[in-house]
């Protein structure tokens, strides 16, 4: 029988940033989830990832693949996920955070290189795949950066917030475990046009071009990214209220 995941700060060892402030926001991100009926667990098994999406296909589409143990090196140390979990155990939501070290590279280089995606971008480079980049920010984001995604939420828990609540937990515990100096994701136009984005206190919108047949063979998507600064500032407001923001909380979830 699966163990029942304890408090967030049971599974989260607070490493950087400032931990009472940390402390605190995971506090309330706990209770908001709680009163939702839902509890998080941290994982870094993603071949459970990958199964959820195939059983739950009829409301998530296939995940990017740089979360999928077929094409991406993915290793305890450098990525996690986390599941929420329903009062029987099933999942109702997912986020996934995987940490790039581009020092000497930058998020243009490695998109448009497939590197950001693949093990071995040469197989998929041979056959024509491609990424299109358009975003002027992609030059310049590089260092210690978190790329996050793979979120879905079960329909019936649509309406929560937790397609904003889980993402932000994840992009606060990367924060302290891997000290990044920002948060990239990319994000279907639709998605953005439902507000996920701005729920999410992203504030660059950006066009990307994917051409992967181990994706989806055409899709036009966002960039979108935060600094490390911009996100602290969310937590130090979520701590100052107390609380989880209704705007943030309530509103409507899609399938991303």
């Amino acid at each position: 029988m699966r163990q029942e995941p304890g408090p967030l700060l049971e599974q989260i060892s607070l490493v950087h940033g400032p931990r009472e402030l940390l402390r605190r926001y995971f506090e309330i991100a706990d209770a908001a989830l709680a009163e939702r009926g839902v509890r998080l667990r941290l994982r870094a098994d993603f071949a459970r990832l990958v199964e959820i999406n195939h059983e739950h296909r009829d409301s998530w589409p296939a995940f990017i693949p740089m979360f999928d143990p077929a094409h991406a090196n993915l290793r305890i140390d450098d990525a996690f996920w986390i599941e929420a979990l329903d009062e029987r155990g099933c999942p109702v939501a997912t986020h996934a955070g995987r940490l790039y070290d581009w020092q000497e590279t930058t998020l243009e280089r490695e998109l448009t290189s497939l590197g950001a995606f693949f093990r071995d971008p040469a197989p998929h480079l041979a056959r024509g795949d491609s990424i299109e980049v358009r975003a002027p920010s992609a030059k310049r984001i590089g260092g210690r950066v978190m790329g996050g995604g793979a979120v879905w939420v079960r329909p019936d828990h649509r309406g929560k917030g937790l397609a904003t609540l889980v993402p932000r937990i994840s992009r606060a515990y990367a924060l302290t475990r891997w000290d990044i100096e920002g948060n990239w994701a990319v994000m279907e136009p639709r998605i953005r046009d439902g507000g996920l984005a701005r729920r999410n206190g992203f504030n660059e919108e950006e066009m990307i071009v994917f051409r992967l047949k181990a994706w989806r063979d055409h899709l036009p998507m966002l960039l979108v990214w935060m600094s490390r600064d911009e996100a602290f500032r969310h937590i130090l407001a979520v701590v100052e209220r107390g609380r989880v923001d209704a705007a943030e909380a309530e509103a409507p979830a899609r399938r991303a």
